[in-house]
């Protein structure tokens, strides 16, 4: 794994309050694109494990198809996920790593892991990976979220491996309307494994 690791030495980065793209691609000085932490990702249902590949080949079924049965094979497909070259390792940040309250918000390409429970603070300051939206008002609506790796570090191993902290609680939560996620991975999260929505 390319070490391109973004190390928080704050109490807790600013909300993203302002139409955004959190973008985590990397160019070399001539605009060409930086891959160095090359593979794909996957979750295998046989061994209940993420495993990595060279190609973007590998594709696994997800959901239900139009039969309401899982694995019956109707079901959408998913692709092996990108590794990104950037981590933002919250280093046991207090809420979020990253809270969009934005609408219009692009996050994508990254690594996010790190977050710790604020127990001094309100009911929802858990300890989230990413943050859209608020529990009680609608924020962050039309939140883009693609090609991400929450809790998760960039060579899709479990952080406290590394001797680095998880996300506490969630990997994602989303108090928000239209917020689409595509084509990313939640593990190694604390409580709760992945993902929570509530108006999404």
């Amino acid at each position: 794994m390319v070490d391109h690791n973004c190390k928080l030495h704050t109490r807790q980065l600013p909300d993203i309050a302002d139409a955004a793209e959190l973008n985590g691609t990397i160019f070399y000085p001539d605009m060409t694109i930086r891959d160095e932490n090359k593979g794909f990702v996957i979750y295998d249902y046989s061994t209940k494990t993420l495993k990595s590949y060279n190609t973007q080949e590998e594709e696994i079924a997800v959901g239900v198809g139009s039969d309401g049965v899982p694995f019956s094979g109707d079901e959408p497909k998913i692709k092996a996920v990108p590794k990104p070259e950037i981590e933002i390792y919250g280093n046991n940040i207090l809420g979020s790593v990253i809270n969009v309250t934005a609408n219009n918000t692009a996050i994508s390409k990254l690594s996010i892991f790190g977050a710790k429970t604020d127990y001094s603070s309100d009911y929802w300051n858990y300890g989230f990976g990413i943050k859209v939206g608020n529990a009680d008002d609608v924020k962050g609506s039309n939140t883009l979220i693609k090609d991400v790796f929450v809790g998760l570090r960039a060579n899709a191993s479990d952080p406290a491996n590394s001797g680095l902290s998880r996300n506490e609680y969630t990997g994602i939560v989303v108090y928000s309307n239209n917020t689409t996620i595509l084509n990313s991975i939640t593990a190694f999260n604390g409580l709760r494994e992945s993902f929570t929505g509530v108006k999404a």
